[in-house]
């Protein structure tokens, strides 16, 4: 058994005995803590969707500037054997942007995906922990 079970067993005692000696506070402190825990977990979804939204639209822009990219570099590679060199200047800056992009969202790709994964992890444990005070609600519930 570990420190932390035994801290929980601890604790789940003393409320239990708290519980049968003065149900009100405990009843209202319970309560305040599925509030509190349900309002973060709502926070956490929304976080989660938002930066969901976010890898989605960075994976999806880096594909399509890659098909720019290889469209753009065969272009210019043209225009330059066609000797239209103003027109392959032109096509050469946009590609350079399109480089840019590209590197940009290749370096904020992991950390969008990161922080979106750290959020469904902390919804998940959020979701956890308000299920276990409700569970701990369950003998008010009929009251």
């Amino acid at each position: 058994m570990s420190l932390e079970n035994l801290v929980r067993q601890l604790e789940e005692r003393f409320r239990s005995i708290g519980a049968r000696l003065v149900p009100g506070p405990i009843r209202a402190w319970w309560t305040d803590e599925a509030g509190r825990l349900a309002d973060a977990l709502d926070q956490h979804r929304e976080r989660t969707k938002h930066l969901q939204l976010a890898v989605q639209e960075t994976r999806s822009r880096l594909s399509e500037n890659e098909v720019h990219e290889a469209i753009l570099a065969s272009q210019v590679e043209t225009y330059i054997h066609a000797s239209e060199q103003a027109r392959a200047y032109q096509l050469a800056l946009e590609l350079d942007r399109v480089r840019a992009q590209i590197t940009e969202d290749r370096a904020r790709l992991p950390r969008e995906e990161k922080a979106w994964r750290m959020h469904r992890e902390r919804s998940a444990e959020l979701e956890r922990r308000l299920a276990e005070v409700r569970r701990h609600l369950r003998p008010w519930a009929t009251v």
